[in-house]
């Protein structure tokens, strides 16, 4: 969770935490966690945690933040994860939704003062609908684009888009039998040093 390379054993270690949650009119509920750990002239780092919910009849959307910073003997890390996501209901077993998430992991190494290869981020966005009813029936399509980014040469490079369909379906859903349908097309454009397209 803290993304520590190696163990500190015997070492003084100090650990906190806190927290605080709120709740509006039994709607939305926000939470957020703070953590701390520090080994003593060898680790620092600490967390950030939202999360957020939002649900009434016809809505539900969250969101989640966790964002992490850590300085340590032979590395430093900054980490961000994201997602944000919700559907609306605008017919009875019908609804539209959207989602948009990513990540952001940046490692820096001392000891040759680079940017670590397993650095990496991406975000992607979505756009989603479908229907579904009581008995367990249900259809969903999402439409979707990604970017994603690497280091290259101890520089952050733009690597690839890519772009997609997804369709799941459950058309029959019972105890002693059932029936779905998956399908995902996706397309990549590969933007480093004139890769091939998939």
């Amino acid at each position: 969770d803290f993304n520590i390379s190696q163990e500190f054993l015997g070492l003084r270690q100090l650990f906190a935490k806190a927290g605080l949650e709120t709740d509006w009119n039994n709607k939305l509920k926000t939470t957020y966690r703070f953590s701390y750990l520090d080994f003593k002239d060898y680790y620092k780092g600490f967390k950030n945690e939202i999360t957020s919910n939002f649900i009434t009849d016809k809505d539900e959307w969250s969101a989640q933040v966790n964002h992490l910073n850590t300085q340590a003997t032979d590395q430093d890390s900054k980490y961000l994860r994201f997602n944000t996501e919700g559907k609306r209901k605008i017919a009875k077993e019908i609804y539209i939704g959207t989602r948009f998430y990513g990540e952001n992991n940046e490692l820096n190494i001392h000891e040759n003062q680079l940017k670590s290869p397993l650095s990496f981020k991406f975000n992607e966005f979505q756009i989603k609908g479908g229907w579904a009813d009581s008995i367990g029936r249900k259809i969903d399509v999402t439409l979707y684009t990604r970017k994603d980014d690497s280091i290259r040469l101890n520089n952050w490079v733009h690597m690839q888009n890519s772009k997609g369909i997804i369709f799941n379906s459950q058309l029959i859903q019972k105890a002693d039998h059932q029936l779905t349908f998956n399908f995902h097309y996706r397309k990549v454009n590969y933007e480093y040093e004139n890769s091939p397209n998939e």
